[in-house]
């Protein structure tokens, strides 16, 4: 073994076939860089030689090769650029168009480093992504110059989501920036841009509502609700400790059924927090904790005979706190995936 990098024997002519359908395609600048040089442990070291350089080399030292015979068929993409459209271009237009696209490419490389550690310096202070969702700070995008905004957002989404979002995306994420909240756009079958009140939030579609509307727990029961799993267990009360972690919280069981029921929250749903004296809607404690759009709607509530107990992940209601004179306590703890 032993080895650190793997060769492979791609030539300028694959890199102008590749910038050439990227260009078709509509794709950004990493597709009309073309073929990179290298990347992590692979390299290219006859990426500079065209293939017609390298039949002659061949030819002139007699060495032997042979052709794919695939490579003749023009039903294939590359296949059809390969042998009539690229042909034609350097018959009618100019014979030296490999080397003026790779020199192209060559400069959009350079422009594309440029553009690579602007972008680096620039994210560490919008966005921010938890492996789930990239949320991307509005304020600071919007000063952007509006092209710079394009490149930036397309290539921050596919880095982060490891998928490829085509100029059409771009323009409809640009528009998403100028409306209210509460819109979104799809970009991929599975990824969805939202527009918030101080971001943009890019996520997966697995974070939208669960068919299932309504759940039953008991105490010392775990169920899954959505993306969520959520339990109830009684603890001991010597060995019980409060904690700021929001997706545990403690409970005063001493009057409770051992049913409990887990709904997404319904207009004119109201609670009292913790720490108030009077009652709030759901919808405006919801709008106070800025909470997204999306997470407004599926957000769950936990509750026993129709009393909100717990607004999950977020807050329980003043009636139900721990307290010395407490004798039954219950840990709620949420989970996701």
């Amino acid at each position: 073994m032993g080895y650190a990098k793997i060769a492979t024997a791609h030539n300028s002519s694959d890199n102008v076939e590749t910038i050439l359908l990227n260009f078709t395609k509509g794709s950004g600048l990493n597709g009309l860089a073309g073929i990179p040089v290298n990347r992590e442990n692979i390299i290219r070291p006859i990426l500079c030689l065209s293939s017609d350089e390298i039949r002659t080399y061949l030819k002139q030292n007699k060495i032997t090769y042979r052709v794919d015979e695939s490579n003749r068929n023009s039903d294939f993409e590359r296949n059809y650029l390969r042998n009539e459209i690229i042909p034609k271009l350097k018959q009618r237009l100019n014979p030296r168009l490999e080397e003026k696209i790779n020199n192209i490419a060559k400069i959009v490389s350079d422009i594309n480093s440029y553009l690579d550690n602007e972008i680096e310096s620039l994210k560490k202070n919008v966005l921010k992504f938890n492996g789930k969702e990239l949320r991307i700070e509005l304020k600071q995008i919007l000063k952007l110059d509006k092209s710079f905004q394009k490149i930036f957002l397309k290539k921050v989404i596919e880095k982060k989501f490891n998928i490829e979002i085509t100029s059409e995306n771009i323009f409809s994420l640009i528009d998403l920036l100028k409306l209210q909240t509460g819109k979104s756009v799809q970009l991929k079958e599975d990824i969805l841009a939202i527009r918030e009140r101080s971001e943009i939030i890019i996520r997966r579609k697995s974070f939208t509502r669960s068919k299932k509307n309504n759940f039953k727990i008991k105490i010392d029961q775990k169920v899954r609700a959505g993306e969520k799993s959520i339990s109830i267990k009684e603890v001991n009360r010597k060995l019980f400790n409060f904690t700021h972690d929001k997706s545990i919280e403690f409970i005063s069981g001493d009057g409770l059924q051992n049913i409990f029921e887990i709904r997404r929250w319904k207009a004119g749903d109201k609670f009292q927090p913790i720490g108030m004296k009077g009652t709030k809607k759901i919808s405006d404690f919801l709008t106070d904790e800025k909470t997204s759009s999306v997470d407004k709607k599926n957000n769950l509530v936990l509750l026993n005979e129709d009393k909100i107990v717990w607004v999950i992940g977020l807050r329980i209601d003043e009636q139900f706190k721990v307290t010395p004179q407490t004798k039954k306590i219950l840990k709620l703890t949420i989970t996701t995936k």
